[in-house]
């Protein structure tokens, strides 16, 4: 089993690669600011895209390696149903290199508290990875497949 997760990461990663090869000429293009702002949009229709259950189209933002590998359905699987999510904010935007970035999402959300019956609301942050290839910006799923 842990032969086959690193099969398919050494995948990823080659795939990468490969796609990284073909994305100079879109930052040349491109100013700085207009790269972080096509970014900034994307995690944000991603992110919406998940608050509305849209799974199919959250699974086109994750990057062409990931998909190489994984199906929709294994995608979609990664997710419960307790946590309904309301709305995120994007930001703040790390960049890493000319073509990866950290993108900072606050998630505010709400779940049922089985125990008490009550619906509590909350936040948390994360950090996202992302790629600029083939001209866009994809997000790169942490280790949980």
């Amino acid at each position: 089993m842990r032969v086959k997760g690193l099969i398919r990461f050494g995948a990823m990663i080659l795939l990468l690669l490969a796609v990284a090869g073909c994305e100079e000429k879109a930052r040349q293009s491109q100013e700085p600011e207009q790269v972080l702002s096509s970014l900034e949009a994307r995690a944000a229709e991603r992110w919406d895209a998940l608050i509305r259950g849209d799974f199919n189209a959250a699974y086109l933002y994750a990057s062409p390696a990931y998909r190489a590998l994984y199906t929709p359905q294994q995608f979609s699987s990664r997710f419960g149903r307790q946590v309904l999510w309301e709305r995120v904010d994007v930001g703040p935007i790390e960049p890493l290199s000319e073509d990866a970035a950290r993108v900072g999402i606050t998630i505010h959300f709400s779940y049922h508290q089985v125990e008490s019956g009550q619906t509590l609301e909350a936040s948390t942050f994360v950090r996202e990875s992302w790629i600029l290839a083939d001209g866009d910006w994809w997000y790169v799923p942490g280790d949980r497949g």
